[in-house]
């Protein structure tokens, strides 16, 4: 039963380890971006390029229709 959680709890830190390397790969690519608002000092915290991204959406909607954009 022991072998069982300990398994999960590995699983789980092994996914979290790997996703944070992704991030951070993609994020130096100029692939991905993410913001979150942090209230204690009133600023927003931004990771990767998000005006490289925001034009290749643009471009996109504007000469594909949009075809390769993906909503989440």
């Amino acid at each position: 039963m022991i072998a069982i959680v300990l398994s999960f709890i590995f699983g789980f830190l092994a996914a979290a380890a790997i996703g944070a390397i992704g991030v951070k790969h993609l994020t130096k690519n100029g692939e991905y971006a993410s913001a979150m608002y942090d209230t204690k000092k009133g600023k927003w915290i931004v990771r990767g390029r998000y005006l490289c991204i925001a034009g290749k959406i643009g471009n996109d909607l504007k000469h594909n229709d949009g075809a390769n954009v993906k909503y989440l």
